[in-house]
């Protein structure tokens, strides 16, 4: 009914914790008694000991078995390999009061490589480890993350991108693909737009021939302003998942996923509406959108006041701008800035100023 053991693990290997702080341990389904308890103390050399007991005298049952799963963490620095380690001092109880004493015994512990992907160390790639990346990128990380796996492309950083790798591998798209990319279309005309009124939610628009499939962004706040939420366009974005959390003071985060790997519809439209109370200027920053193919656009960061206004719409080079029954209105102009609203030919495409 009770039972006490020492556990010596190898060399930069020890007993994870939970939030609170108290060693990982979870018990298997052989306690008669919910109240039996576990206890388990880090002694001065490393060791720790294990102390299991119940008030009540409940039995251990069964004949055979796992009583307990105990969470190991890894120094980052151990080498891939077998390694070994000891239980000792090993005592078991017995509801008359006898005890029986057994002898110390090894145990080994096989360290290998993860697979890319696999967020959360648990050997499988699935929608769990999309959650485990999109927590860290919101900066609340569970326990189990583990940012060199979750760095799928391995460019040595974290974001949405990882998580349209991961798509590919928890649904098994294209087990080929590689961190080397390219575009199936331009994204040099590709532009976003924050358009709205003072007192009225403001619109992320997006006009792309590119297909993207995913975006992250922060959201800036003015001092006294709050932020009353963010919604997606279903015309657009339908069945895309959209998490917002706070990451400081006036600072809102924003991932945009699709677990199905979609691309947003269209190539013109409002993608996103940012509500918000309160007088003073949003900012929309660190701006990355990604493309079925896993590459990466950053945009410049887009400022509004009351009467919110995008980013300057800087052409690649100076071209002639006209109207769309062939009226030329600008000669060899660098930015779409200051045009009526309207529909617009540049270098035999289509502008659309909004």
């Amino acid at each position: 009914m009770a039972y006490q053991f020492d556990l010596m693990l190898p060399a930069n290997l020890a007993i994870d914790k939970d939030s609170e702080g108290k060693f990982l341990i979870k018990k298997a389904n052989r306690y008669e008694d919910a109240n039996q308890v576990i206890n388990v103390t880090q002694l001065t050399d490393g060791t720790y000991r294990f102390l299991c007991f119940s008030m009540d005298k409940g039995k251990i049952m069964g004949s055979e078995g796992s009583l307990m799963n105990i969470y190991i963490t890894i120094d980052d620095n151990v080498e891939l390999g077998h390694y070994q380690g000891t239980m000792s001092n090993i005592v078991l109880t017995r509801a008359n009061q006898k005890q029986k004493k057994l002898e110390a015994t090894t145990f080994g512990i096989t360290i290998k490589d993860l697979a890319k992907g696999d967020a959360n160390g648990d050997g499988d790639i699935n929608v769990s480890d999309i959650v485990e990346i999109v927590n860290y990128i919101m900066q609340k990380p569970s326990a189990r993350f583990i940012e060199r796996t979750a760095d799928v492309n391995g460019d040595g950083e974290v974001n949405v991108t990882d998580i349209v790798l991961l798509v590919d591998l928890a649904m098994d798209f294209d087990a080929s693909r590689s961190s080397e990319r390219t575009l199936n279309a331009s994204t040099a005309y590709d532009q976003l737009t924050l358009v709205g009124d003072g007192g009225q939610p403001l619109g992320l628009w997006l006009t792309n021939e590119a297909a993207y499939v995913a975006s992250q962004f922060d959201i800036r706040l003015s001092a006294g302003q709050t932020l009353e939420g963010v919604a997606l366009n279903d015309s657009r974005a339908g069945g895309h998942l959209l998490t917002c959390e706070k990451i400081s003071d006036g600072l809102y985060r924003v991932v945009i996923c699709s677990l199905t790997g979609n691309a947003y519809r269209g190539d013109s439209g409002e993608l996103l509406t940012i509500s918000v109370k309160g007088q003073g200027e949003v900012a929309v920053e660190n701006i990355l959108f990604v493309t079925a193919d896993a590459t990466e656009k950053r945009f410049a960061d887009l400022h509004s006041g009351t009467t919110a206004i995008g980013t300057a719409r800087l052409l690649a080079a100076p071209a002639d701008i006209y109207t769309t029954d062939g009226r030329m209105v600008r000669s060899q102009a660098t930015s779409l800035d200051g045009l009526k609203k309207g529909v617009y030919i540049v270098n035999g495409r289509k502008e659309v100023v909004r």
